[in-house]
């Protein structure tokens, strides 16, 4: 297995397609609307319509990173600056990884790099990780690490959470109300933030 990113151009519009398709028809995903591929062009939150009709994911705004192994695309994930605040870059956007490949932390050894080294060359002092509530048993997940209570994703990147803030109230962002985490990029060495499984 090979695990790699491509960030997003026109000539993946097809594997991120297939992986919408899939996640579509994934009943367990409570995000499935968002990656609807029957006509998309109609439906502004739609992943594709994002990434065709708006700036969110491109060039100083922010990214969107199709993840392979090997050829075969796996699962994609994106982030952008808050629209109110350039000095924060939103983190694990529409991120969906197909089945087989969940929890085998390829998020944490490959996205989360890929998206604090954009963050950083964009001059971003902070990161967010935002969850909706169908989801907040990821944020609840965090936070008991943070506190000790728990290990994340068995992954080489779980320290970089232990310095992390959890905003007790929830803030709206695009229209839906989140939790957010929140790291401090300053908190962090030059070498740690290049060797996320150095920090302590």
């Amino acid at each position: 297995m090979s695990y790699h990113l491509k960030d997003y151009s026109e000539e993946l519009f097809n594997d991120v397609t297939y992986i919408c398709s899939l996640a579509e028809k994934n009943k367990k995903e409570p995000a499935r609307d968002n990656y609807t591929v029957t006509d998309w062009q109609e439906k502004n939150n739609t992943l594709l319509y994002v990434l065709c009709n708006t700036n969110r994911f491109k060039e100083d705004n922010g990214l969107f990173s199709v993840i392979y192994n090997d050829n075969e695309p796996i699962g994609f994930a994106g982030a952008y600056k808050h629209d109110n605040n350039s000095n924060v870059l939103i983190c694990y956007v529409r991120t969906y990884m197909l089945d087989g490949y969940r929890g085998k932390n390829i998020l944490g050894y490959y996205v989360l790099p890929h998206q604090i080294k954009f963050a950083r060359a964009q001059n971003c002092r902070y990161i967010w990780f935002t969850f909706n509530d169908y989801n907040k048993s990821i944020y609840d997940m965090l936070k008991r690490f943070t506190e000790g209570k728990g290990v994340v994703f068995g992954s080489k990147t779980s320290s970089i959470y232990k310095r992390a803030i959890y905003y007790d109230d929830l803030v709206l962002i695009k229209g839906v109300k989140q939790y957010v985490v929140e790291i401090d990029l300053s908190l962090f060495t030059n070498y740690e933030l290049n060797n996320l499984d150095k920090i302590e």
